[in-house]
């Protein structure tokens, strides 16, 4: 015991001296959090080893102002602003997403929802960004789902009203609200707007669905008027709303929000949740959701449209440089793997459109399916 006394005293003389430190602080809790953010506030980098090795705090992503890695006992913030949740019980040891790695995830199962106080960076700006991982196990309502609520939510900045509608004349606050269907597993994103007043709410529904028991990485973009969401780094429906982006101070609810937390009540895990105050472009989402596509080529494949005819689905792949309408050979390589993982493909009920070859056109037929769209790299001869 005196041994480790004796070395922790080592080691913070050596901090003080390779970070010019000569005095250190406990740091207050956050205002309105259980947690203290640490207990030795040094300004400065940690040396070790006899100076030989230094430990410095993680790289700050431009615009990034809230990552939960749900590494630490409790629901920290790493960003570097402090965001930090107000309860997080639901902290657990589980398998990293990538392999190799230990780590811990948020879980939240008939528990109350991890709650992040309003800061003036975290989405109070007209363009934002969210995106993490996200689980959903065993779900009861598969069995009893005139009990639960046709939405629940996965993230919401805001609050919900007793209906969507804001009924009664309350004001709507969701900026934004990502909920799920807890009947068909698509996604749907409400957004308040300034398009028609206070309870003026625009939504956007997904053509992918949730597969259970398996980590998805979603993301929802906000740019301009322009609201798009991704499934596994993959562009997957976007909406050109009305009005622009309301932004509001309310908190920021993970894993659930206030009025759902009885009602909904499927066990979600949630890991690496980042916010943004900026719009993430393509690329930039790709890298971070691509790794839930697991073998396939990144960005190959694009889609069209979920109920289309052959011209329609053409013209959508023509209108995405780079690209071109799937080929049967192209399904067969990975596209329709994609699709079905996505949920945009579903075995026996989806009719999937395709042709012989990059340049050969099937005459137009009126019958509808799934189009895809293959990066020009995947052309077959």
């Amino acid at each position: 015991m005196l041994r480790v006394v004796v070395a922790l005293a080592q080691l913070l003389l050596l901090v003080c001296r390779c970070s010019g430190v000569t005095s250190l602080a406990g740091v207050k809790r956050h205002a309105d959090s259980q947690y203290p953010v640490c207990d030795v506030a040094i300004n400065g980098s940690v040396c070790h080893s006899s100076g030989a090795g230094v430990l410095l705090s993680e790289a700050r992503q431009y615009g990034r102002v809230a990552k939960y890695s749900f590494d630490s006992s409790g629901p920290l913030d790493s960003s570097g602003f402090a965001n930090h949740g107000v309860n997080g019980d639901m902290i657990l040891a589980a398998p990293s997403l990538f392999a190799g790695r230990s780590g811990a995830v948020f879980s939240v199962d008939d528990s109350p929802y991890l709650r992040v106080p309003h800061s003036p960076l975290l989405l109070h700006s007209s363009d934002f960004t969210i995106m993490g991982w996200f689980a959903i196990q065993q779900p009861r309502w598969l069995s009893r789902r005139h009990m639960y609520p046709p939405l629940c939510p996965l993230v919401l900045k805001g609050r919900l009203p007793t209906t969507h509608t804001g009924g009664n004349g309350k004001r709507v606050e969701m900026s934004p609200a990502l909920m799920y269907n807890t009947t068909s597993l698509r996604l749907k994103v409400l957004l308040s707007t300034t398009s028609s007043g206070a309870t003026a709410v625009e939504t956007l529904d997904s053509n992918a669905r949730l597969s259970l028991h398996v980590w998805t990485h979603l993301a929802v973009v906000r740019h301009s008027q322009r609201l798009r969401v991704y499934v596994d780094g993959l562009l997957d429906s976007t909406l050109l709303t009305v009005g622009l982006t309301r932004p509001n101070a309310e908190p920021l609810y993970i894993g659930g929000a206030p009025r759902t937390q009885t009602a909904c009540r499927a066990p979600i895990l949630v890991d690496e949740l980042k916010v943004f105050n900026r719009s993430l472009s393509m690329a930039e989402v790709m890298a971070e959701g691509n790794a839930g596509v697991a073998g396939s080529e990144q960005g190959f494949v694009r889609l069209s449209c979920a109920h289309c005819t052959m011209a329609e689905g053409v013209r959508g792949c023509r209108n995405t440089a780079g690209y071109h309408f799937c080929t049967t050979r192209g399904l067969q390589s990975g596209a329709l793997a994609v699709a079905r993982q996505l949920g945009w493909y579903v075995t026996g009920k989806t009719a999937v459109l395709s042709q012989p070859n990059k340049e050969t056109i099937q005459t137009p037929s009126s019958s509808e399916g799934l189009g895809l769209c293959c990066r020009d790299q995947m052309a077959t001869q």
